[in-house]
């Protein structure tokens, strides 16, 4: 469980001073040392000078062990004591050593024995020894500790003793306990009762002062962890408030669509199903609601229309809904729209779009379509440096869609010129990764292609020569590369079956060939294909 930064603070604020009111003059000493020790922990707080906060403990532990008490009274050992707790806590959190943990608790408990009950600093004290328990449980994992913790925190907040800062102390921990609850065991109440917490704390406090902030972040991952279970479209709209759609100021739309992309992201990455849905539905329906809030926002707008779209497009790959796929193109129409040809996202959305269109002209025969998609993805290359990141992406794009033509209308200048993109974005990659095998693959098949009509020799030897090399650089385990066994396989049977192949040459393919299924077999629950040549 975090310790609040402020704790120091309110824990001054709430006992510490009225404390110092009531030290008659022969007991300055001890009043210069409790001074001391505070402003040491407040510089802490400030700067994370982890020697500041050793002074703080070493000072209270000697007040702590000291005979003053014995007439000054138990109510200022008590305030001495929940300071000494909250340094040793914040010094765990900043070091981790153990004992800094058991010496808190030790002073917890005694706290607990000593402090007038109903007093702030007896509040103070339950919500200091909360957080040790807190604390202990996370290192531990022993229930009854977290248990004991949430109980301490209600009591103190529902006894009516604690001021605001520290009610803001108090319900900060106790929501922190009750997210461990959650996290660690399921607790749906938990989870309810910790963002009931924090909603009614957001609303007690000042909206421009620090705490506030810290309330609503943690706030924010609640609801996201809420809405990722349940899919609820309450917490959605209190998600888009959060991050400031209720009315976002203009020249920040693009941070706004920026953090939402990221969100959407963070959803599509959590791929495993909750109970409400994927995080790929998730992570559109965010996109949906965002779409509608930032409608006329210009290159915000386009930005969260071109993510939803592609996250559209990446549901239908997944489960085949053509909808999926219509609603893809129809939000990247919309991005492509809405930014000028010299915007520098221009580029991006036109092969976005293209790229959907090139996939829907496959299913539909719709030749318009697909010239209209390789027509976006050539102004797209038209309108890129040589040396963007994004150029060999494009070039696989525009090859792909030059393929798929190629091979509804036989047209031999189609394959030639996505065999020399292929080629060109297989240059661009690190020899070895994945996109390099992608492109190269995908320029062995298109050889094998070519090979078939014109039967040159040349093609086949640089399909095999780059099938090779793909197969001796791809991990096994990798998921692609019993696909790419299968094509070298078919290319070795092509350059078999044409009666004039060099021995020597095909017997080294055969090797590597062979090499590879034995890397397959290897694998637990490997499965080779049947042997060829």
């Amino acid at each position: 469980m975090r310790m609040n930064r402020r704790l120091l603070e309110a824990c001054r604020s709430g006992g510490i001073e009225a404390a110092f009111r009531g030290i008659s003059s022969s007991n300055e000493a001890l009043h210069r040392n409790l001074v001391s020790a505070a402003e040491a922990q407040q510089q802490f707080t400030e700067t994370g000078d982890l020697r500041a906060l050793d002074d703080a403990v070493e000072t209270l532990e000697q007040l702590a062990q000291s005979d003053v008490w014995e007439t000054t009274g138990l109510e200022l050992r008590a305030v001495t004591l929940n300071q000494l707790v909250a340094a040793l806590t914040h010094r765990y959190q900043a070091a981790g050593n153990d004992r800094d943990l058991q010496r808190a608790r030790t002073l917890a408990e005694e706290l607990g024995e000593i402090a007038i009950p109903g007093s702030e600093v007896a509040a103070m004290a339950a919500v200091n020894r909360a957080t040790v328990l807190g604390m202990c449980y996370e290192q531990n994992g022993n229930r009854a500790e977290l248990d004991a913790a949430c109980a301490l925190l209600e009591s103190s907040l529902s006894d009516g003793t604690l001021n605001l800062p520290n009610i803001a102390s108090a319900s900060l921990n106790l929501a922190s306990a009750l997210r461990l609850r959650y996290e660690r065991e399921g607790d749906e109440q938990a989870l309810d009762r910790a963002i009931d917490l924090l909603r009614g704390l957001e609303a007690r406090l000042d909206r421009t002062s620090p705490e506030s902030a810290d309330v609503t972040a943690r706030l924010l991952k609640l609801l996201l962890s809420r809405y990722r279970h349940r899919g609820s479209h309450n917490d959605l709209d209190s998600i888009l408030d959060l991050q400031g759609l209720s009315a976002v100021p203009e020249g920040e739309q693009s941070d706004v669509a920026a953090r939402l992309i990221g969100l959407a992201n963070d959803f599509a990455r959590r791929g495993m199903p909750t109970e409400a849905a994927t995080g790929l539905d998730l992570a559109i329906q965010l996109l949906e609601a965002a779409l509608e809030r930032l409608y006329g926002t210009g290159a915000a707008e386009a930005a969260i229309s071109d993510h939803l779209g592609r996250s559209c497009r990446l549901r239908y790959q997944e489960t085949g809904g053509v909808a999926d796929l219509d609603r893809a193109i129809r939000s990247l129409e919309r991005a492509h729209s809405i930014v000028p040809k010299g915007h520098d996202k221009y580029p991006s959305y036109a092969v976005h779009l293209g790229d959907a269109l090139t996939e829907r002209a496959e299913l539909s025969g719709d030749q318009a379509e697909l010239d209209r998609a390789i027509g976006l993805i050539r102004t797209a290359l038209d309108a890129t440096p040589l040396d963007s990141k994004n150029m060999p992406a494009f070039l696989n794009s525009l090859a792909i869609s030059l393929g798929q033509r190629h091979q509804r209308l036989g047209r031999l200048e189609d394959l030639d010129e996505a065999l020399e993109l292929w080629r060109r974005a297989a240059e661009c990659y690190a020899e070895g990764s994945d996109t390099w095998q992608v492109s190269l693959s995908n320029r062995c098949i298109g050889l094998r292609e070519r090979y078939s009509m014109l039967h040159k020799d040349d093609d086949i030897q640089q399909a095999l020569s780059s099938c090779e090399r793909i197969v001796q650089l791809t991990p096994p385990q990798a998921p692609a590369f019993q696909e790419h066994i299968k094509l070298f396989e078919s290319l070795i049977h092509l350059y078999a079956a044409t009666g004039c192949c060099n021995g020597s040459r095909l017997n080294g393919a055969l090797g590597v060939w062979k090499a590879g299924i034995g890397k397959v077999l290897q694998r637990p629950g490997g499965v080779a294909s049947p042997a060829g040549g």
